[in-house]
């Protein structure tokens, strides 16, 4: 969008125009630099994006006489707060306040007071990793920023119900208010490193340079780190959607093969297979849109929403997920018979308290191997684009091992299965050959030529066997995926990131309050009393049900969507709510009589989304 306004000191502003839609080669961010110029003569404009010029911009109803001083830009910022700068002038319109450099020495000084101490770097280390949680879940700079600064303490309940977890920090402060000028001094650190990753190219010829961005990376908040990332990123991902490459997906076809289970109708006919024979042998995971859906016998055209879905389905067929269904338009929601996505790629793990996809050690031929491989491409593409969310849940060793960080066996034991703890630290588990081997047959292969007569030292080398067994028990898989995915990503993007921010990346946030979610709704259509009662409904609602209701508006179970979702209010109190899930994403509901009702209709609907193709 490229507005202009211009002070003319007569009608004061003109607005040069309308609106010319440009799509700029780089990721714009909160905190990137846009400037713009104006040359009266051609009546052109420029915009530039960190000094980077972009293309001139022809504007229309710049008027020969009409002196136009001062020239004035605006931006649109994440938190759609607009922010206007005026150019070197004195001339302050009534009301104007000019947006100010958050590193300006009045808030340096405001953030660091004599009476707070610094603390040492476990303790920014723990507090960063809160700040990464509350960030997560959608908050943005902007808001942790007047917190740190005490202008909006609206995040304190959010802050103190997840600071339990983090022990050290309970240790240190009472109250979560206490942590805001830690946080400020966080905050400050993060915009000091990315400022200083978006002149990456000069930082790298400085070994110390580069040392000292390596090591506060753990204590850069979330955003601040993937603006470091993207800046890696931007420039790969091409974003025309012209030509999109277009898919079928046959969802009778899908379920059969559910209902066959067997590993060749997985590899053919799931939605994974069917995506991968019409995918695999296009060059199209470095673009914004991978490929726009059509589903067999429906007339439906994608406008992102249909992508969503699919992407969906793929996360279904990843966690082996029972979706419920119905039998009809008025019958009681999830009457029907469920029915398991799923592919022969993925196993569940055997852990008593995470519920996670593991590979599927038994898949090794050269077509399961391809199959892995296209799908660590997905995932690349997700991290490049951001445009889409998978909901799934991996261990954190395979997290790891995509970016590259070392994986001990306590991370096997933490959520890949917390029963093996228990057998390692068993003797009798250890020194009985066919219950090991059975259990665990790749130990065999790492222990020594000749085992120690001596018991003790024959156990440690068992453990150790087995330990490195498990910890190396997907890697035919897992190579796999991680050829595909290193394929998309580039190896800067991956030296800059974290699991977890791998994980937040591709998986979104999986769980959400009710406030979170309606954060989501654009309700502006809507009056008091129907918004009022879509807050209740939701607020009613349980953690499992949001997902599906977002999952019914967008065609994604998880946050953060591509755009908010316009609500509007029809006038036949009769009808159930529907949903259109491509752009613009839109939630219709009608005037229901009472907040029961309303919650009861659109249950009905969420459950028969897939039936009658709502989403």
């Amino acid at each position: 969008d490229s507005h202009s306004w211009a002070y003319n000191l007569k009608n004061l502003v003109v607005c040069f125009g309308g609106e010319n839609e440009y799509s700029p080669p780089y990721f714009v961010k909160e905190g990137d630099i846009i400037g713009s110029a104006l040359d009266l003569e051609s009546g052109k404009c420029w915009w530039s994006i960190n000094g980077f010029e972009m293309p001139a911009i022809q504007v229309d109803g710049l008027l020969e006489d009409d002196e136009v001083f001062p020239y004035v830009s605006a931006a649109l910022r994440p938190d759609n707060a607009l922010h206007v700068t005026l150019t070197d002038t004195k001339f302050m319109p009534s009301g104007f306040r000019e947006f100010t450099n958050f590193l300006s020495q009045a808030t340096l000084e405001t953030s660091t007071t004599p009476s707070t101490v610094p603390r040492d770097v476990s303790f920014y280390r723990s507090l960063n990793g809160l700040l990464d949680e509350i960030c997560a879940s959608g908050t943005s700079i902007s808001r942790l920023r007047k917190f740190s600064l005490r202008e909006d303490l609206g995040l304190q309940n959010d802050i103190e119900a997840v600071l339990p977890a983090h022990q050290l920090l309970v240790e240190s402060v009472t109250s979560a208010v206490e942590l805001a000028p830690y946080i400020a001094h966080l905050l400050t650190l993060s915009d000091l490193t990315h400022l200083a990753g978006k002149v990456a190219h000069s930082v790298r010829d400085s070994p110390l340079l580069t040392s000292l961005l390596q090591h506060v990376r753990y204590l850069t908040v979330l955003p601040s780190r993937w603006a470091m990332i993207e800046r890696v990123l931007e420039g790969r991902v091409s974003r025309s959607l012209a030509n999109t490459h277009k898919v079928s997906v046959d969802r009778k076809a899908a379920e059969n093969a559910y209902a066959k289970h067997t590993n060749d109708a997985s590899r053919k006919h799931t939605v994974i297979g069917q995506l991968y024979s019409q995918t695999s042998t296009k060059d199209l995971f470095g673009n914004l849109r991978m490929f726009s859906v059509s589903f067999t016998g429906e007339i439906a055209e994608d406008g992102g929403g249909l992508f969503r879905t699919v992407m969906s389905m793929i996360a279904d067929e990843v966690m082996g997920r029972d979706i419920e269904g119905s039998s009809g338009p008025d019958a009681a929601v999830n009457s029907g018979p469920s029915v398991q996505r799923w592919s022969h790629l993925f196993a569940k793990n055997d852990h008593s308290t995470f519920f996670n996809a593991i590979p599927n050690t038994s898949a090794t031929s050269d077509e399961d191997l391809a199959l892995y491989q296209w799908f660590g491409k997905l995932i690349g593409n997700v991290v490049c684009t951001g445009c889409a969310v998978l909901a799934i849940n991996f261990p954190r060793l395979v997290w790891k091992t995509l970016v590259g960080e070392d994986v001990s066996i306590e991370h096997y034991f933490h959520d890949c299965s917390d029963s093996a703890r228990g057998a390692l630290a068993s003797e009798d588990f250890l020194l009985d050959d066919e219950i090991l081997f059975e259990t665990i047959p790749g130990a065999r292969k790492f222990l020594p030529p000749s085992e120690s007569r001596d018991l003790p030292v024959r156990v440690a080398a068992r453990r150790e066997a087995a330990e490195q067994a498990l910890l190396h028990e997907f890697d035919i898989q897992l190579l796999a995926i991680r050829d595909g995915f290193s394929s998309v990503v580039p190896k800067e993007a991956l030296a800059e990131m974290t699991w977890a921010d791998l994980q937040r990346r591709v998986c979104g946030t999986s769980s959400f309050s009710a406030e979170e979610l309606m954060q989501w709704f654009d309700t502006s259509l809507l009056d008091d009393a129907m918004s009022e009662m879509l807050t209740s409904v939701v607020e009613s609602m349980s953690s499992e049900q949001r997902s599906k209701l977002l999952l019914f508006c967008s065609g994604q179970t998880r946050l953060p969507l591509p755009e908010k979702i316009k609500v509007a209010c029809g006038d036949e109190p009769d009808k159930y709510p529907s949903a259109h899930t491509c752009s613009p994403i839109t939630l219709a509901i009608q005037p229901y009589p009472d907040v029961a009702t309303a919650k009861r209709k659109l249950l009905v609907s969420m459950a028969h989304a897939y039936e009658y193709a709502f989403v």
